[in-house]
């Protein structure tokens, strides 16, 4: 019921394809489309929780943590959804860190970036400067 109550109300969203072969694509889609803040938040929790299942829903999550114009809390959730995933590279992760607007972002990314660099459980010092350095 809850898989045809969605192909339905994709089916009138609008004319967009969806990927058969991609079960995130239209979780993706609705996300998009949806405009009641409260439905736009649910689906972005269906995306985030999907991330490692299909490639429409890992792409969406990287957009939406590099995409200034959403909320913050959207960007930080999508943010460590795609680290769960491995969906962004440390050069993503660094580009994200240098055009990050807010403290508490830079901070999940510094974060995150110290862990990838750490070798055997320590910090790894010439490896952390040469990603800030690119």
């Amino acid at each position: 019921a809850d898989v045809g109550r969605a192909v339905a109300r994709a089916a009138l969203l609008g004319e967009e394809e969806v990927d058969p072969a991609d079960p995130t694509a239209l979780t993706v889609r609705m996300y998009r489309k949806a405009r009641d803040p409260a439905e736009k938040g649910r689906f972005l929790e269906e995306v985030l929780r999907q991330a490692g299942d299909g490639e429409a829903a890992r792409a969406e999550t990287v957009a939406i943590a590099g995409d200034l114009t959403q909320p913050p809390l959207f960007r930080m959730r999508a943010l460590a959804a795609a680290n769960r995933v491995g969906a962004m590279t440390a050069e993503e992760l660094v580009a994200l860190f240098e055009g990050a607007p807010d403290r508490e972002f830079r901070e999940a990314l510094r974060r995150e970036l110290k862990k990838r660099t750490g070798k055997d459980g320590k910090l790894d010092p010439a490896a952390w400067r040469k990603i800030l350095a690119e």
